[in-house]
């Protein structure tokens, strides 16, 4: 329910109904929710943004294009990929519904070889 009223993890409680809360303890903050005349006023300390988290956010809110997309998915295939090759769950099979996207995954992973060598010399 936080949540979708717009609360975030990292933000701290520190006052209910004007109330300050900031040296209290867990069960004093809980008790004082209790007892709070709803509706009530929830002040806390918003932590500020790092450069990071800025920039996180700036590239979701930019517009993707095809190839960017296409890119990001190669990337998380052959993640998948090398993840399924060291748990030894090869082979698998991935269904992608496109003979253009099949052509341009295969030419954009050209050094990747999930073959053994029993299995390159026959």
């Amino acid at each position: 329910p936080a949540w979708k009223l717009g609360v975030r993890p990292g933000w701290v409680l520190t006052a209910v109904n004007g109330k300050e809360l900031a040296m209290h303890s867990l069960e004093e903050i809980q008790q004082a929710m209790r007892e709070a005349v709803v509706p009530c006023i929830l002040d806390f300390d918003v932590p500020p943004k790092d450069k990071a988290e800025k920039q996180k956010q700036k590239e979701a809110a930019k517009p993707t294009t095809r190839e960017s997309r296409e890119r990001a998915e190669t990337q998380r295939l052959q993640t998948l990929l090398r993840q399924l090759e060291e748990e030894d769950l090869l082979p698998a099979t991935v269904f992608v519904f496109s003979r253009r996207r099949v052509e341009s995954l295969g030419s954009d992973m050209p050094h990747l070889d999930l073959c053994t060598p029993a299995q390159k010399s026959k």
